[in-house]
C-alpha cells in the first residue's frame, strides 16, 4: 500500500497535542465561547504566530497557537489556567524593555503547553522564540516545536498596544 508524502510546509500537528482543532467556515477553532484573536508578524513578514483564546469565565480557557513560517505550519489546542491578561502584560513589559533586557524574557502557561521567550541583541532586535506542544519540559517522550520570530525592538509599543486592544475582553 503506497502512503502519501507529507510536506514539512503542510504538517499539521494538532493531532498529536491532547485536542484536535475543528475548522469552520470562520477559521481553524470552532468554540462555544467567543474567542479572542492576536496575531504577530515578523519583521520580514514571512513568519506568523496567532493566538485565540476563548472568552470563558475564569481560568479555564481554552488556547489555540498556529505558527507560519515559510518552512512549516503547525497548530496546537490546549486547556490552560492563565487568563488573556498575562500575554497583554508580558507584550507591555517587553515594550517598557525596548531598548534591551540582559536575561531572557520568559511567558510559561501553566500546564507546560506554550512557551513565549523574547531575547535582545542590544541593537534594536528581539527574537521572540514561540514554544508549543503538549509537555515544554525536558521530558522527550512528548513532541515539542520551537522557533523563532524576528521583531524590531522600536515596534514593542505598537505591538503591546496590539495585544491589549486585541486580547482585552470589552
Amino acid at each position: 500500500m503506497a502512503t502519501e508524502p507529507v510536506s514539512l510546509r503542510a504538517l499539521d500537528l494538532s493531532a498529536l497535542g491532547r485536542e484536535i482543532e475543528h475548522s469552520s467556515d470562520e477559521g481553524w477553532t470552532t468554540a462555544r465561547h467567543p474567542v479572542l484573536r492576536a496575531e504577530i508578524e515578523s519583521l520580514d513578514a514571512a513568519s506568523r504566530l496567532t493566538i485565540e483564546i476563548e472568552e470563558s469565565p475564569g481560568f479555564d480557557a481554552r488556547w489555540s497557537v498556529e505558527l507560519r513560517t515559510p518552512e512549516l505550519t503547525a497548530r496546537h489546542g490546549f486547556w490552560t489556567g492563565e487568563t488573556p491578561e498575562r500575554l497583554v502584560e508580558f507584550f507591555d513589559d517587553l515594550a517598557r524593555s525596548w531598548r534591551g533586557w540582559v536575561h531572557d524574557k520568559v511567558l510559561s502557561a501553566m500546564e507546560h503547553d506554550f512557551r513565549l521567550r523574547a531575547t535582545h541583541d542590544g541593537t534594536g532586535h528581539v527574537t521572540l522564540w514561540i514554544g508549543f506542544g503538549p509537555d515544554l519540559t525536558e521530558n522527550e517522550r512528548y513532541w515539542h516545536l520551537v522557533a523563532p520570530l524576528e521583531l524590531e525592538a522600536g515596534a514593542l509599543d505598537r505591538l503591546a498596544a496590539q495585544m491589549r486592544a486585541e486580547l482585552t475582553v470589552p
